[in-house]
């Protein structure tokens, strides 16, 4: 008996009996078979292939609706779920991470990169904030300067302005007010002078002097304490109707030492009291072309047996309680000087009072210097009186005496090359009452002392001037006749003697080659001399 190959149905052959049992074995292997077979659908076909086990292993572990899927090459980053173990980084931040140092401690090479060191972190913090690696410019803008008490900006036209000034040391300067200096050993000449303390005064008294302006109308002081000043004492171009004293001891002493004192060109009235003179050899006091000096309780007595105590040259002075000894003469007047010496002592000296050279003159009372030769007078005058002047009376005031000046508020212009009178509107004193309109008229017989000073501005170019007195409205003499350089403000002075009768009258007059206006130091002055 044979069997199918798929099922194993029996098949019997011809010879075989047919089993009733195998028939019914072949039908239950055909009715199981076909009940696990699929039934066949209109228009789909069984696949060709066998399904196997691993299939439908497979075929279990897919999930119901899967699909035949490919995935993808490439993903968007939007596609990736982010945590904190993965972060996508931009470009720009991979940049600047990779410009940063390395995370190892900086090496000794200063252009490596690395962490910073401790010292390094410390300096950094002693850095401000925005500090950089700063270069000051060389130059700066004058709007970024701030300015204070002490440094302030000026513009050119203020620059121009003060450059075309005529210079302090070329300009007549005034005062304004009365004035006390202080001179003391224990001083300083950087001081102000103005304190009677070390810190205040002055060292020297021609620091002192210095400091006085050239016109003087007031009083101005000079207070010199007691010590040695090795210096010798110089008053010279002042002007003006106040008084300059310097004022030492109030007695004959040696407290106050200098060496010798000399009084030049001076119009205003100057004093000197309480010094000593420790000069040998020379003059102790020299005196030229002053209008008035007072000379009280000095000492002059240093061996000087060629020269004098007192020397005057064309000036009026007073000497009043002086020591003065061993001089060639106690008191010289010279070149019309007149001095009035008054209760002086001294011993020593070859001529007491001496008048020499151009009919000086000497008036005294009161003790006097003694000496060998007694007074003396090559020519001239020595009168002894106990009247003070040879006018014949005992009181200053008394005498014939004008000091007059232009003021600022009425300086006078000179048209060029016109012979003008000058005007002195400003009147210091006139004893008698002889000055009416700049003119003065005597009211006694007399000789006269006139001096005068004319103060020309700075010219633009070399300027002749001329000064003249006029006596009764005629040209008598010259008081100056010169040039006025450029650059300078041309302060001229001139002294002449005239004699004039009671009812006489003089004038001043000048003429610029080029047109000016006066300054306000221009000065009159008059006395009475004999």
């Amino acid at each position: 008996m044979q069997t199918t190959g798929n099922l194993g149905l029996k098949k019997p052959e011809g010879t075989d009996i047919v089993d009733i049992a195998d028939l019914n074995g072949n039908m239950d292997i055909l009715d199981t078979t076909v009940n696990n077979k699929v039934d066949k659908v209109t228009g789909k076909q069984l696949s060709t292939n066998d399904y196997t086990a691993a299939e439908k292993t497979k075929l279990a572990g897919i999930a119901t609706g899967a699909t035949n899927y490919t995935h993808p090459a490439t993903h968007p980053p939007s596609i990736i779920a982010q945590d904190a173990s993965n972060r996508f980084v931009t470009d720009a931040e991979k940049a600047a991470w990779n410009g940063k140092a390395p995370n190892t401690l900086v090496s000794a090479a200063p252009q490596s990169d690395g962490l910073m060191r401790a010292t390094d972190k410390i300096k950094l913090d002693g850095i401000a904030t925005g500090a950089n690696n700063y270069v000051h410019p060389a130059n700066h803008p004058a709007t970024m300067i701030t300015e204070d008490a002490t440094h302030r900006f000026a513009t050119d036209t203020e620059k121009s302005n003060w450059n075309g000034k005529p210079n302090l040391d070329t300009t007549p300067q005034q005062t304004t007010a009365d004035i006390t200096y202080y001179v003391r050993t224990d001083g300083s000449d950087s001081n102000n002078g103005l304190a009677n303390t070390a810190a205040g005064a002055f060292k020297t008294i021609t620091k002192a002097i210095s400091f006085i302006p050239q016109i003087v109308n007031h009083a101005v002081t000079v207070n010199v304490a007691a010590g040695t000043y090795s210096e010798i004492i110089s008053l010279s171009g002042f002007s003006g109707g106040g008084s300059i004293t310097i004022q030492g001891d109030t007695v004959a002493s040696s407290s106050r030492t200098v060496q010798a004192i000399a009084i030049i060109n001076n119009s205003t009235r100057t004093a000197l009291n309480g010094l000593n003179c420790n000069a040998s050899n020379t003059n102790g006091v020299s005196i030229s072309k002053s209008v008035y000096v007072e000379i009280s309780y000095c000492n002059l007595i240093a061996s000087a047996p060629t020269a004098s105590g007192v020397d005057a040259s064309a000036s009026t002075v007073r000497v009043k309680g002086c020591a003065i000894s061993n001089k060639g003469q106690a008191i010289l007047s010279a070149d019309g000087s007149r001095i009035h010496s008054d209760s002086n002592s001294g011993s020593g000296n070859t001529y007491g009072l001496y008048v020499y050279q151009g009919a000086g003159l000497i008036t005294q009372s009161g003790t006097q210097p003694s000496s060998t030769n007694g007074n003396g007078a090559a020519t001239g005058l020595v009168l002894s009186s106990g009247v003070l002047n040879p006018w014949g009376d005992n009181t200053m005031n008394s005498r014939s005496t004008v000091g007059a000046f232009q003021t600022t508020g009425q300086l006078q212009s000179l048209s060029a090359g016109v012979t003008t009178k000058v005007l002195f509107p400003g009147l210091n004193y006139d004893h008698l009452g002889e000055f009416v309109s700049s003119r003065f008229t005597a009211k006694k017989l007399g000789i006269y002392l006139i001096t005068t000073t004319i103060a020309f501005p700075n010219p633009a170019t070399n300027n002749p001037v001329n000064v003249s007195v006029y006596l009764n409205n005629v040209d008598t003499g010259q008081l100056y006749n010169g040039t006025q350089l450029t650059g300078a403000t041309g302060v001229v002075n001139g002294a002449i003697q005239l004699k004039l009768a009671a009812g006489d009258y003089v004038e001043i007059f000048a003429i610029s080659t080029q047109a000016a206006t006066l300054v306000a130091s221009s000065l009159f002055a008059i006395t009475q001399i004999a």
